[in-house]
């Protein structure tokens, strides 16, 4: 079985995006099967996040904020046997651009502000998991096990700041 679609977004400040998903899913008999899959996403900035105005309780917007976006592979092996059934998924998944909340010194609209919060995108990074489930369904017993393993670039890290320094009166930075 093979499933496809794509999603078109416009948007005049961000740019145009196509982004698409697909599934394949083999069936090897009624309790055994194989789904490979491949997915994009797309998340252009709010405008809170592009254009808001500098102020002591807020993050400041960035005009210059790119989209986020997204690419993974995933595959997946299920098999059933009587009333046990059990999958292990692998993926990949790479991001691009995405937006989080920095602090330090920030330029917008030729006005520098220093210390503050403001919007930025962080540099590309990636991460690789597998995952194992295995459940049980008995009559009077059901019982799940979950196994999850994620390594994930070392591309972002960013230093996270102390309790207390977002730009609130009286917060020490």
């Amino acid at each position: 079985k093979l499933l496809a679609g794509s999603r078109f977004t416009h948007n005049s400040v961000a740019g145009d995006n196509l982004s698409s998903r697909a599934s394949a899913v083999y069936l090897f008999d009624e309790r055994n099967s194989v789904k490979a899959m491949f997915s994009q996403s797309f998340r252009s900035p709010t405008p809170f996040e592009h254009f808001f105005k500098p102020s002591p309780v807020t993050v400041v917007g960035n005009p210059g904020l790119k989209p986020e976006r997204t690419g993974t592979f995933e595959l997946s092996c299920l098999t059933s046997r009587g009333r046990f059934f059990g999958r292990v998924t692998g993926y990949y998944s790479k991001y691009y651009d995405t937006i989080y909340r920095n602090l330090g010194n920030f330029v917008r609209d030729g006005t520098a502000y220093g210390n503050v919060n403001f919007y930025d995108n962080a540099p590309a990074y990636s991460s690789t998991g597998l995952e194992i489930e295995g459940r049980y369904e008995g009559k009077r017993t059901h019982a799940f096990l979950a196994f999850e393993r994620l390594w994930g670039s070392r591309g972002d890290e960013h230093p996270i700041p102390a309790p207390g320094v977002f730009g609130l009166p009286g917060a020490s930075s």
